[in-house]
């Protein structure tokens, strides 16, 4: 077995685990300095990523599949992770960064809370929720 196969192997395990085991404060740290390129990775600026990049905040909602994600980024292609080293244990801390924006809910700013919504936002709340199973009533 290759070194690559290993590796992916051990982060599957790693992955299929159970609670993550990392440094969350240094996760928040690798995630600005090696994902933040593309990824928003800040609570404070959750619209950062480029395109169609999940945010950390996104992913956050979903650990059930984004844990593997995070743990296997280096054999995803043609992810950008393969351009620069990257350990297990950053991973698994970055993974534990993620884990912490679970239960932070978004900071509503108050004028978006104070001010009535702009007739196309309303039109696009009422759409949100019919598309989540709603009526769409206001």
């Amino acid at each position: 077995m290759g070194r690559t196969a290993l590796l992916a192997a051990a982060l599957v395990l790693a992955a299929t685990a159970g609670e993550t085991a990392g440094d969350p404060v240094r996760g928040r740290e690798l995630a600005e300095r090696l994902c933040g390129r593309c990824h928003a990775w800040d609570p404070q600026a959750p619209w950062n990523s480029i395109g169609s990049t999940p945010s950390f905040m996104w992913m956050a909602r979903r650990m059930d599949f984004y844990r593997e994600r995070i743990l296997s980024v280096t054999s995803r292609l043609p992810h950008i992770a393969l351009r620069f080293e990257v350990t297990v244990d950053d991973l698994e801390d970055i993974a534990a960064y993620v884990e912490t924006l679970r239960s932070q809910p978004r900071e509503v700013a108050k004028e978006e809370k104070d001010e009535p919504p702009t007739e196309a936002t309303a039109k696009l709340r009422a759409f949100l929720r019919k598309m989540r199973g709603g009526d769409g009533a206001q």
